[in-house]
């Protein structure tokens, strides 16, 4: 899942994908890039050639033990700075950050979604919670702590979305509370696009979020503030 895995490998690619003779051809990366492996020629590429209006980084963690722990080694503040880059190059920037990794206290979370706010601060934020698939050291770590067994049970609930069992460090409960609220706290309470007056990408954005749930008053009263911060006070 990661295509554009080195800048010669990606210029390669990007520059195909120009040349193939595809008319009005744009091309969105589903999965996020790597910030390790991205640089500023990577995006311009993407631009240039793709037409690409979006762009995704795994930054997993703000906290730099945690992403010591989990291997990741992101450099902080190279995400910091493609973020910086592809938003002025007009892109639309998502970054991924995880919650409730072994060891990982609620403190390390609660530090890691305010260096998203304050630090990182993308269009927008995916925050999802780990989850211990087997065969990895995460799944191993969880089985040697005593939070889950090695069963099928365990096995079926890969995919799920939400943390199913209480850890040594925080409870199934206070781990989901804690990600929808950095979700509205991020993306909604205190969007960056509202912030930065970049009122246009915030109203793609939260009616990209009421097309898929129409019942979101986040979303709503984000399209509210948006439309007064523009002065169209009839539309708010």
């Amino acid at each position: 899942d990661l295509a554009l895995c080195t800048t010669k490998r990606a210029l390669e690619l990007l520059r195909a994908m120009h040349n193939s003779g595809i008319e009005n051809l744009q091309v969105a990366f589903t999965q996020t890039l790597s910030v390790s492996c991205t640089n500023e020629e990577t995006i311009d590429a993407l631009i240039d050639y793709t037409g690409a209006r979006t762009i995704a980084f795994a930054v997993e963690t703000g906290h730099p033990e945690t992403q010591k722990r989990i291997k990741k080694h992101c450099d902080l503040d190279k995400a910091q700075r493609l973020i910086r880059y592809a938003q002025s190059r007009g892109l639309i920037v998502t970054i991924n950050i995880l919650l409730g990794f072994p060891e990982e206290t609620r403190e390390q979370m609660l530090y890691s979604i305010s260096y998203v706010k304050e630090h990182l601060r993308p269009n927008w934020t995916q925050f999802y919670i780990a989850t211990p698939i087997i065969g990895t050291e995460m799944y191993d770590q969880f089985i040697q702590a005593g939070c889950i067994t090695n069963s099928p049970e365990v096995w079926n609930n890969t995919l799920i979305d939400y943390r199913y069992f209480d850890t040594l460090w925080i409870t199934a409960g206070e781990l989901n509370e804690l990600r929808y609220r950095a979700n509205l706290e991020c993306n909604f309470a205190d969007n960056h696009d509202l912030g930065c007056g970049d009122y246009n990408k915030a109203l793609v954005l939260f009616r990209g979020v009421t097309r898929l749930y129409p019942f979101h008053i986040f979303a709503w009263d984000g399209i509210r503030r948006a439309e007064k911060l523009s002065g169209n006070e009839k539309e708010a």
